[in-house]
């Protein structure tokens, strides 16, 4: 049981650009972002709610955790991805410059041990995004992560992008 899943989890990290990585510790402030429309407090209450009870993803039980903090920086970055695909036409963890989540978090400086990138396209509010994301076992787990502490979430367009990290 143990090795499927450890077989499950790596499997998981490389699907849905989850990373663990240590950093020195950088501050990081300003970056640009245009206002997402999304309701911010209704996504996390939702995130956590979920967070609140355990749950399967997939095949595996998870056991609830604590919350997740909303972090503006991780929302920025969230926001700059789904307006890249927008603007780019495509939908991938890969950005049109070739970058992936945790290079994205490294080219701000952002201080991370771990990161996990959740996308979705063409939900039209907050409950459906989250609802999806609960449905699919990598987006869920990325969800449930006890590692993981903080998240933001943003939308352009039809793109919606999840950035977490602890």
């Amino acid at each position: 049981m143990k090795i499927n899943f450890l077989k499950s989890l790596l499997a998981l990290m490389l699907l849905v650009g989850c990373t663990t990585k240590k950093r020195e510790l950088v501050e990081v402030r300003n970056i640009p972002i245009e206002l997402s429309n999304i309701n911010q407090d209704k996504l996390l209450m939702l995130i956590n709610e979920a967070r609140s009870k355990p749950r399967k993803c997939g095949v595996e039980l998870q056991e609830a955790v604590e919350p997740l903090v909303w972090n503006e920086t991780l929302e920025r970055l969230a926001y700059n991805h789904s307006k890249d695909m927008t603007q780019n036409n495509f939908f991938s963890h890969t950005g049109s410059d070739g970058k992936l989540p945790s290079q994205r978090l490294d080219a701000i400086g952002y201080t991370w041990n771990r990161s996990a990138e959740n996308l979705a396209t063409g939900y039209p509010n907050e409950k459906k995004v989250v609802a999806g994301w609960l449905k699919s076992p990598q987006h869920c787990f990325n969800i449930m992560a006890v590692y993981l502490s903080q998240i933001g979430i943003a939308k352009d367009g039809k793109y919606w992008t999840s950035v977490f990290t602890n």
